[in-house]
């Protein structure tokens, strides 16, 4: 299966709310990777977004109008994120984490120091803190993945290896199998983006983004602009 990661500009999203297109990009996914047919989203109940004890939000199973025996938005998980003039969100058929970081001033290594892991530290200090916020994002895409948010200390754990930002990661119980993805030559798998040819402001530079789940195969990009 494939993980798919909306993106869209958020100039106009109201504070305290789910992002508007969240939906949308849910009933995109939902048809397009085969999981809820065009006749289920036309007789379905909208989904219900609820929120577990440590915050991460989940589609509510006991959905008024749903039998066992039918397709259920909770058979969808999901991840959301927004930062700065973007919102993000990622599905998946498996729990799964995305972070979104737009890059801006902040004293980098006075908050590594502090927060982060001392092995996530040497190495942003050797290569003098141009890979922070993708640290930064890696760690919160983790979190969200295990839904355990960072109360539990964000330098408990480490996204870097020997080599950089590692590609995968021990889950909670030490076991391996946790992967990372994120743009960059080592973290390559199947990637496809929708549009094929992406428009100016496709990701900007000054962002820094990555998702987390139990096995990363595919991962496909989309950036969703409402229709005028």
């Amino acid at each position: 299966m494939t993980i798919w990661a909306f993106f869209w500009e958020t100039f106009a999203d109201s504070p305290g709310t789910e992002p508007s297109p969240f939906l949308s990009c849910a009933r995109i996914y939902a048809e397009s990777a085969g999981i809820l047919s065009a006749a289920d989203l036309l007789v379905m109940p909208e989904p219900v977004v609820i929120r577990g004890e440590k915050g991460k939000p989940y589609f509510d199973s006991e959905v008024v109008g749903q039998n066992d025996q039918q397709p259920r938005w909770s058979d969808i998980h999901f991840s959301l994120s927004h930062s700065g003039d973007y919102s993000a969100c990622a599905f998946y058929t498996k729990p799964v984490g995305l972070d979104l970081q737009v890059h801006r001033e902040c004293r980098r290594e006075a908050i590594a120091r502090r927060f982060f892991h001392p092995a996530e530290y040497a190495w942003l200090e050797k290569t003098g803190f141009g890979a922070f916020f993708q640290v930064w994002a890696a760690k919160e895409s983790y979190v969200k993945y295990t839904g355990s948010g960072i109360a539990g200390g964000l330098d408990t754990f480490s996204v870097v290896d020997e080599n950089g930002l590692a590609r995968d990661l021990p889950r909670e119980d030490g076991s391996p199998g946790v992967s990372l993805w994120t743009p960059g030559e080592r973290h390559s798998r199947s990637l496809s983006c929708d549009p094929v040819e992406p428009p100016p402001l496709w990701l900007p530079e000054n962002y820094s983004f990555c998702l987390c789940a139990e096995s990363i195969p595919d991962v496909r990009l989309v950036f969703y602009a409402e229709k005028p």
